[in-house]
């Protein structure tokens, strides 16, 4: 039925039509905006299609140590995030830092040291295979012995390969977190 015009008009009397308490429609109305809320809105930033192949010393698919923010964003399009200089990409699971004298790519930080959501959503590998997840005897099959090591309170070990400005964190055995920093020459 398809009505047109106030219930007045059509005759109707409201006092003597059977409807449902104002709060009943308040709270159906209420649970229907919050399901379409819910539907139209994702809490996961949704990552665009791209190669995130780590090439230690070089760069991260299309971001090379070195390039200008500018170019950064124009391979990746605008950050997720920008908590100061650095640019996050929080659906690509990594953040880009410019040095500290220029607005050039300084590192490239994958993952999450505290192993949460962006180890998962960080899919790059290197060309050898080793990505998040990967395990201490993975890198050092695939890199040789780290130059450095490094063991926190926390439970964090870094495996350090300067010569190819490459650190990975792990946490329980597994990466969690890799950097790529210019290597100084």
């Amino acid at each position: 039925m398809v009505c047109s015009g106030p219930p007045e008009e059509k005759g109707l009397n409201l006092d003597e039509m059977n409807t449902p308490p104002k709060s009943l429609l308040l709270l159906t109305l209420f649970g229907l905006l919050s399901i379409l809320g819910s539907c139209s809105r994702s809490s996961t930033p949704t990552a665009p299609e791209v190669n995130l192949e780590i090439i230690p010393g070089t760069g991260v698919g299309p971001i090379k140590l070195g390039m200008t923010m500018d170019e950064v964003k124009k391979a990746l399009g605008q950050p997720d995030a920008r908590p100061g200089r650095p640019l996050q990409y929080l659906s690509l699971g990594l953040a880009v830092l410019p040095t500290s004298k220029d607005e050039t790519v300084g590192a490239i930080m994958m993952g999450d040291p505290e192993g949460g959501v962006l180890v998962e959503r960080f899919k790059g590998v290197t060309p050898k295979g080793i990505g998040m997840k990967s395990t201490r005897q993975e890198i050092i099959a695939a890199y040789g012995q780290p130059e450095n090591t490094k063991s926190s309170t926390g439970g964090l070990e870094e495996l350090q390969y300067d010569s190819g400005g490459t650190q990975y964190a792990l946490r329980g055995g597994r990466v969690v977190h890799i950097t790529l920093r210019r290597v100084r020459q």
